[in-house]
């Protein structure tokens, strides 16, 4: 199971390895949407609950803009060509994805490859600050 709060901790997106991915409002606990994703790894939603990204065991992310089309089919899928450790939102125009060989920043709601990031280890976490203008990677053996 993954998890994770958007829209200022109003929603709550939900995942699991059954392949079953919702979005609650945490409020009055009622289910807002839900789609289906094979093996889901990890899953981001944007701050403002615009937009989730979900990744499977292939390193496949689904990408779902929540606002403007609220049905279950992705509006846009990339492939990372191998496992995804860690998914990060910057705001909601951009988004990170981290894997073995590398980091990747992509624009959002296009998946568009912008920069491909070095890096000296296996990055499991990612995290932008609030404004977006830093982008934290931690893992075994990251060099800051």
């Amino acid at each position: 199971v993954t998890f994770d709060f958007g829209d200022s901790g109003r929603r709550l997106a939900i995942a699991n390895r059954e392949g079953q991915l919702s979005v609650w409002n945490v409020a009055d606990r009622e289910k807002l949407w839900s789609s289906s994703i094979s093996s889901c790894t990890t899953m981001s939603f944007s701050l403002c609950g615009k937009f989730i990204a979900a990744v499977n065991n292939e390193g496949v992310i689904h990408f779902w803009n929540l606002s403007s089309d609220p049905q279950s089919t992705p509006l846009q899928t990339f492939s990372a060509g191998s496992k995804v450790n860690a998914l990060a939102f910057s705001g909601d125009k951009g988004l990170a994805l981290s894997t073995p060989e590398k980091v990747v920043l992509l624009a959002a709601p296009s998946l568009q490859e912008v920069a491909v990031l070095p890096q000296t280890g296996d990055v499991r976490e990612l995290s932008f600050s609030p404004d977006g203008a830093f982008l934290v990677a931690a893992g075994l053996h990251v060099d800051p």
